[in-house]
C-alpha cells in the first residue's frame, strides 16, 4: 500500500505540472474572443494536442525519477496515472459543465495516450525486463 501512496501523491504532482505545462503552451494565444461553444472546443483542443507532448516527458522523467524497475511497474503506473489524469479532466469539465466540450475533442485523448505512454517509454528506453 505504501508504494501506491507514493505513485498517487506522484500522481498529484504530475497531474500539477500537466496543468503548469498546458498554461505555459497557451499563453502566446491568449484566451478565445469569443465564448462559442465551436471557438471554445477548437481552443481547448489545440491546447490538450500542445500539452500532450510535455505531459508525455514529465510522465517518462517522473517514472525515471522513481527508479522504475520493470514493465509491470511501468505499466502499473501508466495506467494508474492515466486514471488520476482523466478523473482530473473529469472533475474540472462537470464543475466547469463543459466535461462535454472536453471530451468530444481529439487532443484529451491524445494527451491522456502521450501519459500512458511516458512510463512505458522509460521501460523500452531502460531495457527493463
Amino acid at each position: 500500500m505504501k508504494k501506491y501512496t507514493r505513485d498517487i501523491l506522484y500522481g498529484i504532482l504530475i497531474i500539477l505540472l500537466i496543468t503548469v505545462a498546458e498554461l505555459l503552451v497557451t499563453l502566446p494565444f491568449g484566451s478565445p474572443k469569443d465564448s462559442l461553444r465551436a471557438t471554445l472546443s477548437a481552443y481547448m483542443n489545440l491546447e490538450f494536442l500542445l500539452t500532450a507532448i510535455p505531459a508525455g516527458l514529465i510522465t517518462f522523467l517522473i517514472a525515471r525519477q522513481l527508479k522504475t524497475i520493470s514493465k509491470s511497474q511501468a505499466l502499473k503506473r501508466a495506467i494508474l496515472w492515466t486514471a488520476m489524469v482523466f478523473l482530473n479532466y473529469l472533475w474540472i469539465g462537470v464543475l466547469n459543465l463543459n466535461a462535454d466540450l472536453i471530451f468530444t475533442t481529439i487532443g484529451i485523448y491524445v494527451l491522456l495516450l502521450c501519459v500512458f505512454i511516458g512510463p512505458l517509454g522509460f521501460a523500452l528506453y531502460a531495457h527493463l525486463e
